[in-house]
């Protein structure tokens, strides 16, 4: 059973009471009434997956594969995921991986074989090739 439903069967619940047991009734319709914009105020908190990757800087795919691999919880459906707000402002604050080390601008300027030294060293697991 949903929230969603657990609200329907709550508001059937004080109907049928209401006759018999005003009090509960209105104890039912209030706890429906309470659910009901909790759940509304949830729900303006879901993230599509492109308004997350603008909150957090991570790309689509890269959030996709965070769902896939149970780190992040998809509360949406298979194929259109949504993820709570405060998970992913959680993301937006943790610890970034580090930019792989390429070699800085110095005031030289660019320098071509300083960069390629840097990228063989990175593809031959720091291997020196040139």
């Amino acid at each position: 059973m949903t929230s969603r439903d657990l609200v329907i069967v709550w508001r059937q619940r004080a109907r049928e009471l209401e006759p018999y047991a005003a009090p509960a009734a209105t104890a039912y319709t209030k706890a429906a009434d309470e659910l009901e914009a909790a759940l509304a105020a949830t729900e303006s908190n879901d993230l599509t997956i492109g308004q997350a990757s603008d909150v957090t800087g991570y790309s689509p795919d890269h959030l996709g594969r965070m769902i896939r691999q149970g780190k992040l919880e998809n509360i949406g459906e298979k194929h259109r995921p949504r993820l709570r707000r405060a998970d992913v402002e959680q993301l937006s604050t943790s610890p970034r991986k580090r930019r792989a080390d390429l070699p800085s601008n110095s005031v030289t300027g660019y320098d071509p074989r300083a960069d390629a030294r840097s990228l063989a060293r990175r593809r031959n697991g720091g291997s020196h090739a040139a």
